[in-house]
């Protein structure tokens, strides 16, 4: 029997990491049937600040005695479902047409000239959620043109990130059975730019940043540390790829270089990992030589 770990499918499928206790951070091993293994066989989602991960294979050696079909977690479970589902265009019109304050918004103009940032916003899709005091949505919109989601992210006036990450889908399409497959943020404009280096950081934050001082370059983001395994690697085929990751993260990202070499020309650059660690990313150096 086979095991990986859980495709996201909402907050439902996260859960409490048994090692630093933070919610909605574990993710679970299951069978081909949706079925957890045990509820401490699974890879925290912190892997920085946390880094808990036990596979099947070293559960089962700890636990020699335990029968191997009834070590399961009982829980229903749930159908099958190969269908993407979408979110329909009207909104992300919506969340563009509000005169809500948004600090985020707000930071990025204090930083750059509207001239420069206004365009960057319109071209990224930038949303404001009304929901949730006004936090920037980041809408995640695929290559051919779909909206798979948008990720609420509250910021304080300095920029600087505040509360929990929501997602706009748990919102307006509450129904269980939504079956989410993220894609990159940005992703729909690497077929806009077809002849333009892709370069990939972590953080949207961080995209938009880049996308002010780099122009050349067509930026998008993972949304996380391993988010990239849960993305279609595809729509990279045949691009000239420049991976950008953050302090601690660059044995990582060699992982997602590995997955892309056969079909890119992909290349790492070490321009954070060879500073001092600081826990910084290259927005924040970029943001320094504003001040």
């Amino acid at each position: 029997m086979r095991f990986q770990l859980q495709k996201y499918n909402g907050r439902k499928t996260r859960h409490k990491c048994p090692a630093c206790q933070k919610a909605f951070e574990f993710t679970l091993y299951v069978d081909d049937q949706n079925n957890p293994l045990h509820h401490s066989v699974g890879r925290c989602n912190r892997e920085i600040k946390c880094g808990y991960h036990k596979t099947p294979k070293q559960h089962f050696t700890e636990h020699p005695q335990i029968n191997f079909q009834s070590a399961f977690i009982k829980r229903k479970t749930l159908p099958k479902n190969e269908k993407i589902d979408f979110i329909i265009p009207k909104y992300v019109e919506e969340s563009l047409n509000l005169n809500h304050t948004n600090n985020f918004i707000e930071f990025l103009r204090n930083n750059f000239q509207p001239s420069l940032i206004n365009p960057i916003l319109f071209k990224y899709q930038i949303g404001t959620s009304t929901r949730f005091q006004g936090a920037p949505i980041f809408w995640q919109i695929d290559i051919l043109g779909k909206i798979r989601t948008g990720k609420i992210i509250e910021y304080n006036d300095q920029g600087k990130r505040e509360g929990k990450i929501r997602w706009v889908h748990n919102y307006i399409n509450p129904q269980e059975n939504f079956n989410l497959q993220q894609c990159f943020f940005g992703e729909h404009l690497i077929r806009k730019s077809k002849n333009k280096t892709v370069g990939i950081v972590e953080s949207e934050k961080t995209c938009l940043i880049t996308s002010a001082y780099y122009p050349e370059l067509t930026w998008i983001a993972t949304g996380g540390l391993s988010n990239f395994k849960s993305k279609d690697l595809s729509v990279l085929n045949g691009k000239k790829v420049i991976l950008f990751p953050d302090d601690g993260a660059f044995e990582k990202w060699n992982e997602f270089k590995r997955c892309l070499e056969h079909k890119s020309d992909v290349r790492i650059s070490d321009l954070i990992e060879s500073e001092q660690p600081t826990g910084k990313d290259l927005a924040d150096y970029l943001l320094e030589d504003l001040q």
